[in-house]
């Protein structure tokens, strides 16, 4: 059995705290559709990436808790990594298919947790949400778990990629409607099939920006 992440709830708290004054009263925030938030889990959130920030944003929008996993560097660093696995975080090898990371995710699911994902894999230099990698389409089948879609907007002008500086500038998040892939559970897809619906939840977040957001050719 994989053991899964816990959260420090110390640091979960006052972060969360600290979070909401940076996010209220520093940039702007908003979040539209939060009756579409769910009190509990176990769901997959999926959302465009474009930003350090996105996990704290969304998660913020969230009193579940939201598990996130980051890219393996991340975790290496002294002081970021431990902060990411007091978080709940655990490390996910990009360039790799992360048979730990996948075993961690589908033991959350078992225990009715929340996780977040962002299937492009990395973040959007040019603002467009670019392809999905299906692998969440699959471990949401599997699983049986809904999958909640999100649009994240302006945290790239807050905090863009190579700053380390925020920047007055507000955020919003679009939350739509809980996914069910129940006709597909117990049915044997192909990756074909499985990057189909990964593409459709990607339509689905570009139409929850009214606009914000476009699609990557």
């Amino acid at each position: 059995m994989t053991d899964t992440p816990r959260v420090n709830t110390v640091v979960y708290e006052i972060s969360r705290f600290l979070w909401g004054l940076f996010f209220k009263h520093y940039t702007g925030y908003r979040v539209e559709g939060k009756e579409n938030i769910p009190s509990k889990g176990p769901l997959i959130v999926v959302s465009n990436h474009v930003s350090n920030l996105d996990i704290f944003a969304v998660g913020y929008a969230f009193k579940p808790h939201v598990t996130y996993p980051g890219k393996r560097e991340a975790f290496e660093d002294p002081r970021y990594g431990i902060y990411l696995r007091a978080m709940g975080g655990f490390p996910l090898d990009r360039d790799t298919i992360d048979m730990k990371a996948a075993r961690i995710m589908l033991e959350l699911m078992r225990e009715g947790r929340i996780v977040g994902v962002m299937p492009e894999g990395t973040r959007s230099l040019d603002g467009k949400i670019h392809r999905f990698k299906p692998g969440f389409v699959k471990l949401a089948i599997s699983t049986k778990t809904p999958i909640l879609p999100i649009a994240i907007i302006g945290t790239d002008k807050v905090l863009p990629k190579w700053h380390w500086i925020p920047r007055r500038s507000p955020i919003t998040l679009y939350v739509g409607k809980t996914i069910d892939l129940s006709e597909f559970h117990g049915k044997k897809m192909t990756e074909e099939e499985r990057q189909e619906i990964a593409d459709e939840i990607r339509r689905i977040i570009v139409e929850l920006s009214g606009g914000a957001l476009t699609l990557a050719e």
